[in-house]
């Protein structure tokens, strides 16, 4: 009936990524941690903590930010202490593309795998990072279990995965952000951002059996409303629902 959070907190050297842990009555855990909280400092620093997920066996994974543009995937025991069979002592380092990668959100699976979503500046593209339930990247996964995407219809806007989840059957359904090109005048050329899905297959690629080449970006007409994904929901029947903000 516990239940954890992930996020940052101002400390001695700066932001500094936390989980904290609470018990079904909303108190703090005090086994777990300091008092129910527990700071994720290590090497360049890991300055915030976006997604986190608990195991069965009560193990807390983390993934987020570290301070030098780089992702990491960690494992806390259930006290708190780092994992020490997960990664590297605990920890795995994960540059999923040449510029400043910003993990945006993510799902934990039922068997301890850990899927990754964000946005990168260099280039302007979504990934997508599945994490091994030891602690490695899914080498079945993209290219050593990281997939780079540039959504259509705008191959040079930004891109970005706001929340990734693996289905039962291997699938990866990705919500995102990307800019689309408006149609109307007297905007016509311009872009706008717009949210959409895109389902991936195990392997990674894109699946075609899903909306255009694998991708759906709802365009609302044609209509110039920025609109910005912040969450996402699959429910049990197969809809998809996003939720977030718009300019009108």
């Amino acid at each position: 009936g516990s239940f954890a959070l992930a996020g940052s907190s101002a400390g001695a050297s700066g932001m500094e990524a936390i989980v904290v842990r609470l018990r079904a009555d909303g108190t703090a855990d005090p086994a777990f941690g300091d008092n129910g909280v527990a700071t994720l400092s290590t090497g360049a620093g890991l300055r915030r903590a976006s997604v986190v997920g608990v195991t069965a066996a009560g193990q807390v994974v983390v993934g987020g930010n570290r301070g030098d543009d780089m992702i990491f995937a960690m494992r806390l025991t259930a006290t708190g202490a780092f994992d020490s069979a997960y990664g590297t002592g605990g920890n795995l380092t994960i540059d999923p593309t040449m510029g400043a990668d910003t993990v945006v959100g993510g799902h934990l699976d039922s068997n301890g795998s850990l899927t990754i979503s964000g946005a990168s500046d260099t280039p302007a593209d979504a990934f997508v990072v599945r994490v091994s339930p030891a602690g490695g990247l899914d080498a079945a996964f993209g290219t050593g279990g990281i997939v780079r995407i540039d959504v259509p219809p705008s191959p040079n806007g930004q891109d970005e995965g706001v929340h990734a989840e693996r289905l039962g059957d291997g699938t990866v359904l990705l919500a995102l952000r990307t800019e689309v090109p408006i149609r109307t005048t007297p905007f016509a050329g311009q872009v706008v951002d717009h949210g959409g899905w895109a389902r991936l297959g195990a392997d990674g690629t894109p699946d075609a059996a899903f909306g255009s080449s694998g991708f759906s970006v709802p365009n609302r007409n044609g209509i110039p409303l920025a609109d910005r994904p912040r969450a996402a929901l699959r429910l049990p029947d197969g809809r998809l629902i996003l939720a977030g903000t718009s300019n009108g």
